[in-house]
C-alpha cells in the first residue's frame, strides 16, 4: 500500500530553514506517509475540511489525504506556537 506524498516547493524551502536535526525528523515522517498516513500522533483539524495535523517534535505538519488516489498532500509545516491553530 504505497501512497504518493506531494510536497510543494514552498514547503520544501520552509523545511530547509529548520535546524538540521528537525529537518531529518520531518523528512522521516514524510517518508512514513508513503507507507501509512494514518499512523502516529495525528488529529483532524475541525475548522478545515479534510485537513489533518501530525505532531513532529515542536513542529506541526498539516496535510490532506485523498483516499481514492492514495495521495497525501502536505499543505504546511509550522513550528508550534500559541497561534498555530
Amino acid at each position: 500500500m504505497n501512497w504518493e506524498v506531494r510536497v510543494p516547493n514552498r514547503v520544501k524551502r520552509c523545511i530547509k530553514r529548520f535546524p538540521w536535526q528537525d529537518q531529518w525528523q520531518i523528512i522521516s515522517v514524510l517518508r512514513e506517509f508513503e507507507i501509512d498516513p494514518w499512523q502516529g500522533d495525528i488529529a483532524k483539524i475541525n475548522k478545515k475540511e479534510n485537513t489533518w495535523r501530525m505532531r513532529v517534535g515542536s513542529y506541526r505538519v498539516f496535510y490532506s489525504i485523498q483516499n481514492q488516489a492514495k495521495v497525501v498532500e502536505v499543505k504546511e509545516i509550522e513550528r508550534r506556537s500559541s497561534s498555530t491553530y
